[in-house]
């Protein structure tokens, strides 16, 4: 059975930690040791293999993974099987788990760099390649596209032309063109065409924020077109206009991690425009009932927020008075708990208690000390 083979467990440690051989390893993200992997390669040879594609899907499914990578590195690797129903299996989960820009982008770069020596994509990939693209919406497809434009330094670009993704929608179409020869190309030999007016105009106002130094002309395009924050320039996002046009359209978790900047730019002072905007959007029943952060990612938030006001010895006291907001961030780690779901077992939990605990700091989070995770394990 699946699950008593070690085999199927090892692969279940990899997707979860990207290496199937540390127990803590320091990075769970590419580029991954080659040598460490050639497991995957063997699941083929055994009768797993069907089991091996089962359990990708089942852990992408219910969450179990620190990073996509492992995950898009292991489909990669099962779409260059010698067995075609396990390249079409392997491709078939890919579907559904590269459905963003940014996963798509990854697994076309692993899928070129395991195919090395050979040059060009293979048929099944271009076949791939070319659903992900046609199969989306004009708008969507447009969203995608300008919002995470290249990964792993392989771009939109270098896909549609190494593929040769073509499409038969105009408006598509149009987002294909915007994407390899840019917007004034797009809109000189798709703009005569009525299905194409609508993506065009979204894309014209992206264009438009990426070339505009006036915050507020680009806060009224952020407001017209909907945009998203990927889409703003860093150079326009430090403007208050900018700023509080994003508050409200932000998702919560970016929004949480954009309060530090804030505060350095001065804009959460009390009561002004950008710490009421703030205050109203975490303190709302709407992101109360979130339930996209636990309750690790809402503290660590609270730990940046107070690391960031913390008074520093020596210098002048910056830290604002924002007791309102204080208690919104502590209310919403509160409410986090409620994401746990509830397992119904017993857990013996063994704890440091040196002092070191509250001394050194978390691998990759100096905001957290072991003790700060600890607490947050016991709580849950």
């Amino acid at each position: 059975m699946a699950d008593s083979d070690p085999h199927i467990a090892q692969l279940r440690r990899y997707l979860y930690l990207g290496d199937e051989t540390k127990p803590f390893p320091s990075s769970v993200s590419y580029p991954f040791n080659p040598e460490k992997i050639k497991f995957i390669e063997e699941l083929e040879t055994r009768e797993t293999d069907k089991e091996a594609i089962r359990e990708i899907l089942r852990m992408y499914r219910e969450g179990h993974y620190l990073e996509l990578e492992p995950i898009i590195y292991a489909l990669a690797v099962y779409a260059h099987s010698k067995h075609s129903f396990m390249k079409d299996a392997a491709l078939n989960v890919a579907n559904e788990i590269c459905s963003s820009a940014a996963s798509m982008l990854t697994f076309a770069c692993f899928y070129k760099e395991l195919s090395w020596p050979s040059t060009g994509y293979g048929r099944a990939l271009r076949r791939f390649l070319t659903q992900w693209y046609n199969k989306k919406e004009a708008k969507d497809l447009a969203i995608e596209v300008t919002k995470v434009k290249s990964r792993h330094k392989w771009t939109h670009k270098d896909i549609l032309c190494m593929a040769h993704v073509k499409s038969e929608n105009t408006a598509n179409a149009a987002v294909l063109k915007y994407a390899v020869k840019g917007f004034r190309v797009a809109e000189k030999e798709c703009g005569s065409q009525a299905e194409a007016e609508s993506v065009l105009s979204y894309l014209k106002g992206i264009y438009e924020l990426t070339h505009t130094d006036n915050p507020e002309v680009a806060a009224r395009l952020i407001e017209i077109h909907d945009l998203c924050l990927e889409h703003v320039p860093s150079k326009i996002l430090k403007s208050k206009e900018v700023a509080l046009c994003l508050i409200p359209r932000v998702p919560l978790k970016c929004l949480l991690e954009l309060l530090p900047r804030f505060s350095k730019l001065g804009l959460l002072k009390l009561n002004s425009q950008h710490y009421k905007a703030v205050l109203e959007r975490l303190s709302s029943e709407e992101s109360l009932n979130d339930g996209s952060l636990d309750p690790l990612e809402t503290f660590l938030v609270l730990r940046k927020w107070q690391i960031a006001n913390r008074i520093l010895p020596g210098k002048p006291m910056v830290r604002q008075n924002t007791p309102a907001l204080d208690d919104a961030l502590q209310k919403l780690h509160l409410v986090s708990f409620k994401t746990i779901i509830p397992k119904e077992k017993r857990y013996l939990i063994a704890l440091d208690i040196r002092l070191t605990m509250n001394h050194i700091h978390c691998v990759g989070c100096s905001a957290l000390t072991p003790s700060h995770v600890s607490d947050i394990i016991l709580m849950a």
